[in-house]
């Protein structure tokens, strides 16, 4: 299947009117390249033929709570001490990951 320049221009949206023949004609390759790369590459490697990849996870504890994440987002531009807030609630609620060795330290600081 191909298409004509002049139908390929009916298509452009209006601030691409200026374009040439020979620019729309290079477009047109370009899709016709992808098109054939996509459908030559699906022949050759069938979508059952990738098996659906198993999460491990290496510690039971850690579990990721992602209502926790979506609603109690880092500030953005935090403070040290917003930063401190964060972690300490966030490693109370999703024990998806430890707390960064900087803040570790800083609070470790301020406890004396």
């Amino acid at each position: 299947m191909t298409i004509s320049i002049e139908r390929a221009r009916e298509l452009l949206p209006p601030e691409l009117s200026q374009t040439t023949d020979e620019e729309i004609q290079r477009m047109l390759n370009y899709v016709y390249f992808v098109l054939d790369f996509a459908w030559n590459w699906q022949e050759k490697h069938p979508w059952e033929t990738f098996p659906k990849r198993e999460r491990k996870i290496q510690d039971p504890e850690s579990v990721f709570n992602k209502e926790r994440h979506i609603s109690n987002r880092m500030p953005l531009k935090a403070t040290l001490d917003q930063k401190i807030k964060w972690h300490i609630e966030h490693i109370a609620h999703c024990k998806c990951r430890p707390i960064p060795e900087g803040i570790k330290q800083e609070i470790q600081k301020r406890l004396g």
